[in-house]
């Protein structure tokens, strides 16, 4: 349970997923799925699941909740570049794949330091048809990492001081609260991380880290995605919608009941009025019967 979170935007909604891909071939994907549900500051745990092979299963189990994925694995090359090079994405791909087209790919780029960059590099065509199959089964995804770079994110929320976090097929060394080296090793053993007052454990860490920065920072990567981005404004106007309908709803409930007491009470003052008004008619026929009759 964390609650150190009090400006948690009210458009925001009270559930966001985390995903983490881990991409083998076009028919070979596992997920891992953890979905947070706030409670006014506080966020909770409320579900999590492993290596789920069926993006329909995935669909079933968030609804229309926003979507927060990180993808690693076959087509994402993950290296590090001296940070001088990092503005010039062609000098970028030509070191890694000669007479590549930048159109045709995706580049994220993560500093480690003032020294040293990470680059992701994945193909277009590869996670435009993972976006597209995740849309198709109605999964609202609005944001996307390449590789476990939302740990950045969390890191400071750590409990304690760490030189390195293992994960179930990964061994990230940090530099500083950051990720300095990622090295790709099977682990053995239980691994489970100290944030706030929760323990996490290491295999539902990723998708953790992606779905709290939902809530707690700015999602807002440098990998910029026209899908996702329409997705995400998409996502926002219904949330905008869905909060603001409600209040002017409620307003114009307000309004007809202001109204109908007003009513309500004029309809009384008026048949209070009719009744002294009847009464005084009577009164005053029947003097003017006595005096016709004297």
């Amino acid at each position: 349970m964390l609650n150190p979170f009090k400006n948690i935007s009210l458009l925001k909604g009270n559930s966001v997923a985390g995903l983490h891909l881990k991409y083998i071939s076009e028919k070979e994907k596992f997920f891992d799925v953890v979905i947070l549900k706030k409670q006014k500051t506080q966020i909770n745990i409320y579900n999590t699941n492993t290596n789920i092979d069926s993006i329909a299963k995935i669909s079933k189990q968030i609804g229309q909740i926003p979507a927060c994925l990180s993808i690693e694995g076959k087509g994402i090359l993950l290296k590090k570049i001296d940070s001088s090079e990092k503005n010039n994405n062609q000098q970028i791909l030509d070191k890694f794949f000669p007479n590549a087209v930048e159109e045709n790919f995706y580049i994220q780029k993560t500093e480690i330091d003032d020294e040293e960059t990470f680059i992701a590099i994945a193909r277009k065509s590869i996670i435009d048809s993972i976006i597209q199959e995740l849309y198709s089964q109605n999964i609202w995804i609005i944001d996307l990492t390449f590789g476990p770079f939302n740990l950045n994110r969390i890191i400071p929320l750590f409990s304690g001081k760490y030189n390195e976090i293992i994960l179930p097929e990964t061994i990230i060394n940090l530099n500083n609260d950051r990720i300095g080296n990622i090295e790709k090793k099977f682990t053995e053993g239980d691994y489970n991380y100290l944030i706030e007052n929760e323990r996490i454990d290491a295999s539902i860490l990723l998708p953790y880290a992606s779905a709290l920065k939902y809530y707690i920072f700015n999602v807002n990567n440098e990998l910029v995605i026209k899908q996702i981005k329409n997705k995400k404004n998409e996502f926002k106007f219904k949330m905008f919608f869905k909060f603001y309908s409600k209040s002017i709803l409620a307003g114009i409930f307000l309004i007809l009941l202001i109204n109908y007491l007003l009513f309500d009470g004029f309809d009384k003052k008026n048949k209070l009025l009719n009744d002294q008004y009847n009464k005084n008619e009577y009164l005053l026929n029947k003097i003017d019967k006595l005096s016709k009759e004297l």
